[in-house]
């Protein structure tokens, strides 16, 4: 259990490394909303919450983690395909939202997993 911890904050802290050097104008760093598109108390959730600290301490700025559920997963990761793209929004999901849903689906989606992307929204690309 204790591998498995390390490399995951290893992940994350690999995947938000292009983050590390952004800084806002006036010397105080907004915090960073951590997107979980499922519901609190499982399994994306916890694993969040155990990087949420630190993350926070490697980058130097608060983390929060925000759950946005529903529609397996697609409410979350439309939230943070429309977030500004200034670097302070992180969706931290799993292969679902991107990979399952278009698949399956379809009907018209709120974003398309394959436009769009900016470095940084995702810390399991």
């Amino acid at each position: 259990m204790r591998s498995f911890k390390l490399r995951m904050l290893s992940l994350a802290i690999l995947a938000a490394l292009p983050l590390a050097g952004a800084k806002a104008q006036d010397g105080e760093r907004p915090p960073l909303k951590l997107v979980v598109p499922y519901a609190a108390g499982g399994t994306t959730d916890y694993v969040a919450r155990l990087l949420q600290k630190p993350l926070g301490e490697f980058l130097h700025q608060p983390v929060i983690v925000e759950n946005k559920a529903g529609a397996a997963g697609t409410i979350g990761t439309d939230f943070v395909a429309k977030a500004p793209a200034d670097g302070n929004t992180i969706l931290f999901g799993n292969q679902g939202p991107n990979a399952l849903v278009p698949s399956l689906r379809s009907i018209s989606r709120p974003f398309r997993p394959r436009r769009g992307r900016r470095n940084g929204d995702e810390l399991y690309r």
